[in-house]
């Protein structure tokens, strides 16, 4: 889990878009959950 935060973190607003389109597609219910990993990921590179 920690490893898919650091990559989400340093990821390009493009490549952020592209995992929301494909959790959307596949995963809809997950979409949530996959904000909250973007937003620790880039917390913990705050810091």
């Amino acid at each position: 889990m920690a490893d898919l935060t650091r990559m989400l973190g340093q990821a390009t607003e493009d490549q952020i878009g592209r995992v929301r389109e494909l959790f959307l597609k596949l995963r809809p219910g997950d979409i949530e959950d996959l904000e909250s990993l973007i937003y620790l990921g880039r917390l913990e590179l705050q810091g």
